[in-house]
């Protein structure tokens, strides 16, 4: 495959980009069928780093994005100025893995039949596996199983469930018997006695 979009040289020279570096556009450029590599697959060794490219571009780290996004304030009055100071560098499309951080694994001896699995050792989870059917074209699948986090950056660790509480434990209750009218007697002074007493205390004055 090949992009069809043609790379402005006058912008890598004033921008002083790295060979394979080109700034965020924002659409995706157009990838179309190479005719003249078909030649050339049948003797490539898939299990080499440099003969792998990326088919789409990388994510943008300050938007989350593939594609630039500008605001309508932005594309009714652009400063270019400050947007090559501002948009992010990426690789071009279709650029080598080489510089990556990959890693090759195959399986078979026999160059027609190998399997090659490649690993990122950036986002953990992410893997293609391809091989060569029939020595003439390539087939290959993408799969990621991951939590969108980079390796070495700050992993999500959910809180701990707190234990689970005991049930309630029913408290036996045990009443107390209502005292007799005798037992209330005892504890009731006599009002005849009560008054004797008082007028006692009046005559001593």
């Amino acid at each position: 495959m090949k992009s069809s979009a043609e790379e402005d040289e006058s912008e890598q020279e004033e921008l002083k980009l790295p060979p394979n570096f080109t700034l965020a556009k924002d659409e995706l450029p157009a990838i179309e069928k190479d005719e003249e590599f078909e030649e050339k697959i049948k003797n490539l060794d898939i299990s080499q780093v440099i003969n792998w490219s990326n088919l789409l571009p990388t994510i943008l780290s300050k938007q989350g994005r593939c594609t630039q996004y500008w605001t309508d304030e932005e594309k009714e009055k652009p400063d270019f100025e400050e947007m090559k100071k501002t948009v992010e560098r990426i690789p071009k499309p279709l650029s080598s893995i080489s510089e990556e951080n990959w890693t090759v694994r195959t399986c078979g001896m026999l160059v027609d039949n190998e399997v090659v699995a490649l690993s990122s050792r950036i986002w953990q989870g992410a893997h293609c596996v391809g091989y060569k059917r029939y020595a003439k074209d390539m087939v290959f699948a993408n799969i990621y199983i991951g939590y969108g986090i980079k390796t070495g950056g700050e992993v999500f660790t959910p809180q701990f469930i707190l234990p689970v509480q005991d049930e309630y434990h029913q408290i036996v209750l045990t009443q107390q018997t209502d005292p007799s009218i005798e037992d209330m007697k005892r504890f009731i002074p006599q009002k005849k006695e009560a008054n004797d007493q008082e007028n006692e205390d009046q005559a001593d004055e």
